[in-house]
């Protein structure tokens, strides 16, 4: 599997050639560009996983680089280039256990400036322990998942506390703007795609959070908080949850309008889909699919969240595969997932059933 990084792509320069009106002249500068080293990959990525997860990397000379799963970066040569890949030194794995391995005459591959390469070490099957290493990974899991959910708690209570304390200071001022509030809402609705300040309902009113969008659909967003909430006050803590989102959220928000009666669950989900890496939609209409009543909804949803692929077949196949509380729990290990679980939920449903697939779920996830 490998997962894209940011950086630089050659290919950019590569692209801008196509524009260019002087062909042949393009082609000598672009020429010298890569002569120069201007496009030479500099480093190879790679990431270390463990199964089970959680072990320990270490250097032959006994320091630790880390706790799986571990980036490591590897400077690059002129012939490491021309084959294709980079030869590190051994590494030691180690699990909780005191169980070890080492990567011996590994590669790693050059996948590109923008990829990286994933290396997984499996535990070995001989030695004694596998249990408490298996037992280790599955605590270390629940203190994350416990740690990220008091961090939502926390998101969720500051949001609250400073929506709040936004209007009633926007009732103190009794509708007086300071000069730099008037510069940035010139510098903001200077863009056409723009309506004030972010959180800014529009001119006529209502609460300003002072922090412009970073995408154009201000008034689609605007557009889908205030359809989904009756209240302004619920309006603004809608838009407060999705500030600083990573993608477009107006679809986001209307999945969860849909999936969720209350408000309050409402915003609970509006919240969870503000801090997902990519766009939890389809995820969260997969969630309002597969389960009854708000609570497991939201369960589901929760699991989306943090993850960097399309969370939506695997919960299709959690559905698919089981019933009750063991569909909710084999959702609950989707949120362990580094990578897309799928093809782990439908075989281990295939060779097992009821307890002893999620087992084998709860094992192969990482």
């Amino acid at each position: 599997m490998k997962t894209p990084q940011v950086g630089l792509r050659c290919g950019s320069v590569m692209e801008s050639l196509g524009s260019c009106k002087l062909a042949p002249l393009c082609l000598v500068l672009l020429g010298g560009f890569y002569l120069l080293g201007g496009c030479a990959q500099k480093v190879a990525r790679v990431e270390i996983r463990s199964v089970p997860q959680y072990a320990e990397v270490y250097r032959r000379d006994g320091t630790r680089l880390g706790q799986c799963p571990v980036q490591l970066n590897y400077s690059l040569n002129d012939a490491d280039r021309t084959r294709g890949y980079v030869t590190p030194n051994d590494l030691m794995i180690r699990w909780h256990s005191g169980a070890a391995t080492w990567l011996r005459d590994w590669k790693v591959r050059i996948l590109g400036s923008d990829m990286i390469d994933i290396v997984t070490v499996e535990r070995p099957k001989n030695v004694p322990g596998a249990q408490a290493d298996l037992e280790y990974a599955m605590q270390v899991d629940a203190e994350k998942r416990a740690s990220a959910e008091r961090q939502a708690a926390e998101e969720e209570s500051s949001d609250e506390s400073s929506n709040s304390e936004d209007s009633d200071s926007d009732s103190n001022h009794d509708g007086a703007v300071s000069s730099d509030d008037q510069s940035t809402n010139q510098d903001t609705n200077s863009d056409s795609g723009s309506n004030g300040d972010f959180g800014g309902r529009d001119d006529s009113g209502g609460s300003s959070f002072g922090a412009n969008m970073n995408w154009a659909g201000v008034r689609q967003v605007q557009r889908a908080c205030d359809s989904a909430f009756l209240s302004s006050e619920d309006e603004d803590a809608c838009l407060v949850a999705v500030k600083a989102a990573a993608y477009n959220p107006a679809r986001a928000i209307k999945a969860c309008d849909q999936a969720f009666l209350g408000s309050r669950q409402t915003l609970s989900c509006i919240r969870y889909a503000g801090t997902s890496v990519v766009d939890p939609s389809n995820a969260i209409k997969a969630c309002d699919d597969a389960f009854l009543g708000a609570e497991r909804t939201l369960t589901c949803v929760r699991s989306v969240r943090y993850k960097d692929f399309d969370m939506t077949p695997a919960i299709k196949a959690c559905d698919d595969a089981f019933l009750g509380d063991n569909q909710r729990r084999c959702v609950v290990l989707d949120g362990r997932a580094q990578v897309d679980p799928t093809s782990i939920i439908k075989t281990c449903a295939e060779r097992h059933s009821g307890v002893d697939a999620l087992g084998c779920i709860g094992r192969l996830i990482r």
